[in-house]
């Protein structure tokens, strides 16, 4: 069905998600706590850091302190795009992991928020389309931690 050159790319994608999920939650991490973390090779993880690298998304850099340890960290300028990226991947996994009636039912929630939040706006003749969306995910995901509770049991 899939070639070994899927499952490597697929391996790889994976494994280069987890990174950046650990260096968003504790921001900076040593070589050493990320090959433990993601427990594989350190020419594996140095292909991954060097395709991160190379991607603008994280950066190397040394504490005074600790010379010997190669520290690493999302970048600033990168931060609010990475973490987009993985608020994106979470949700897709939620979504992913609903049955058909509740996607149906989130997203039927969801359009519906949207679409009384624009009649509002419209009321008012002020429409931000950026805005509606934000305001309506704050309104509909405050259903998903129900629902993720749900899943896991």
């Amino acid at each position: 069905m899939f070639g070994m050159n899927y499952w490597k790319a697929k391996e790889k994608r994976d494994n280069t998600t987890r990174l950046l999920q650990l260096l968003n939650q504790k921001e900076e991490l040593t070589f050493k706590q990320l090959k433990e973390s993601l427990q594989v090779s350190e020419p594996t993880l140095s292909e991954y850091i060097k395709l991160l690298e190379k991607e603008d998304k994280i950066e190397h850099f040394e504490k005074p302190e600790d010379r010997r340890s190669k520290w690493y960290r999302i970048k600033p300028k990168s931060k609010a795009q990475v973490q987009f990226m993985l608020d994106k991947l979470l949700l897709l996994d939620l979504i992913y992991r609903l049955d058909y009636p509740d996607v149906l039912h989130f997203l039927q929630d969801f359009i519906m928020e949207l679409i009384a939040l624009r009649r509002e706006a419209a009321i008012t003749e002020q429409v931000d389309l950026e805005a509606l969306v934000e305001q309506a995910k704050k309104s509909t995901f405050k259903i998903l931690p129900k629902m993720w509770k749900r899943i896991r049991a």
